[in-house]
């Protein structure tokens, strides 16, 4: 029987290869090691834990995954969720993905879609994250809707 793709060392060495190169990319960006390390940490857990084990999709559909990830599973599941912290993640990804458009793994239309999609939402999931992390907030299942 195959192994299934998603879980097997196959999958975190490609994505491996991608992060080595962003990890230059952002040398030659003129980076700290402080601010390499903390935009390599959000990134490898978006590629590897939340598109590759939750959705099983590889890092070149990530874009289209953008809304999801910040609208609802990064403020629900990730305990270390603020709103700083999400203004974090969103810097460190779309550094990391125009990396990989300049590199020609990601078309740059799909580059742009994806920054539309941060300029028009970006505020909501920011004030939602807010919410989420207020003890006073009564929340509802609404809430989760943009």
């Amino acid at each position: 029987m195959e192994e299934n793709n998603w879980t097997n060392e196959n999958f975190r060495q490609t994505n491996q290869k991608y992060l080595d190169e962003f990890v230059e990319w952002m040398k030659e960006q003129g980076l700290s090691e402080k601010t390499i390390h903390r935009h390599l940490s959000n990134t490898r857990f978006y590629i590897n834990e939340y598109l590759g084990n939750r959705n099983q999709v590889s890092m070149e559909f990530g874009t289209n995954y953008i809304s999801e990830y910040f609208s609802y599973f990064f403020i629900d599941k990730c305990m270390w969720s603020t709103p700083n912290s999400l203004k974090e993640n969103v810097a460190s990804l779309k550094k990391f993905y125009r990396c990989m458009t300049e590199n020609g793994h990601i078309d740059e239309e799909d580059y742009e879609y994806m920054l539309y999609t941060i300029k028009m939402e970006k505020e909501e999931w920011i004030d939602r994250c807010g919410r989420y992390n207020d003890a006073d907030y009564e929340w509802s299942g609404n809430d989760w809707f943009i």
